[in-house]
């Protein structure tokens, strides 16, 4: 667990990872939770995107301790996403990070009143704010 919940502050996203070949790794899921909650939630609106990520999906299906429909129902009762990787084999962890950047996004998106957001154009290394410099 870390020590500095400063770690915590102003996140606006979050990923929860357990060893689906690890009984206890997934049974201590909801603290971690509920400590994610203690130091980051201010109102719902503020709340991060959390991910739930199941680790080891590499692994046979006869040294998974935790189940993916028991996973998706932890997940579904305690309102985060889940999904599953595998580190090892490079699988699932580009789509996990892919999902938690477009759901903070969105979330941004829903909450934001200012100005027009700037431009951002990441394949060509190119920024620019919306309101000036248009070409």
């Amino acid at each position: 667990k870390f020590t500095d919940m400063q770690v915590y502050r102003d996140a606006t996203g979050v990923i929860v990872v357990y060893d689906i070949t690890s009984r206890s790794t997934f049974d201590t899921l909801k603290s971690w939770l509920l400590e994610v909650e203690a130091h980051t939630f201010r109102d719902t609106e503020s709340a991060p995107v959390i991910l739930l990520v199941g680790n080891k999906r590499d692994r046979p299906a006869e040294f998974h301790a935790v189940t993916e429909k028991e996973a998706e129902e932890f997940a579904g009762e305690n309102g985060v996403a889940y999904m599953e990787t595998s580190a090892l084999a490079a699988s699932g962890v580009d789509a996990a990070f892919s999902y938690l950047a477009a759901a903070m996004c969105s979330k941004e998106a829903e909450r934001y009143t200012g100005p027009p957001p700037a431009h951002v154009d990441l394949a060509n290394g190119l920024w620019r704010h919306s309101t000036c410099c248009n070409t």
